[in-house]
């Protein structure tokens, strides 16, 4: 279904309404582990972060690889906390707010909150594209997508 989806992304369908095709690509990425939806978000902000070295590059992504690497140690209010910490740092720039959304949709997760936490991952998405769409981008990211997902799937057969 993720390749169904990505020719309809590559062949215009959704245009370039970044929330609507990466909301579809975290609901299929979800459909098999919530956890290759927040592994794709985060690759794509780390890939964003290295790109275009916003003012707070090396401690955002410190921040994604702590998201990534303590899911099994933090609980959801932590997350929170920690979400909001980093949406509070002064001079909020876009890669800022999408760090703050993947750690606020880790902790939607973990209190059952699929949805909320489905919404929070695909704005993260969003938010890198709100200069402009990069179709070069969108490409990389879409490939990052379609890897972990043919990953996940050579794993559990």
């Amino acid at each position: 279904m993720l390749k169904q989806i990505i020719n309809e992304i590559k062949q215009g369908k959704y245009k370039e309404d970044s929330y609507l095709w990466s909301n579809l690509i975290v609901g299929e990425l979800i459909k098999k582990d919530y956890n290759l939806a927040v592994q794709w978000v985060s690759k794509c902000i780390q890939s964003y972060l290295f790109n275009f070295k916003p003012s707070r590059y090396i401690e955002l992504n410190d921040y994604v690889q702590q998201a990534l690497d303590s899911q099994k140690v933090l609980n959801a209010s932590q997350y929170q906390e920690i979400g909001l910490k980093i949406w509070n740092l002064t001079d909020r720039e876009d890669a800022q707010t999408a760090v703050s959304r993947l750690w606020c949709a880790i902790a939607a997760f973990k209190l059952g909150y699929d949805d909320a936490a489905r919404r929070e991952l695909a704005v993260s998405v969003f938010l890198l594209f709100s200069d402009k769409f990069d179709f070069n981008r969108f490409d990389l990211y879409i490939t990052k997508a379609r890897k972990i997902y043919e990953e996940y799937e050579s794993e559990t057969k």
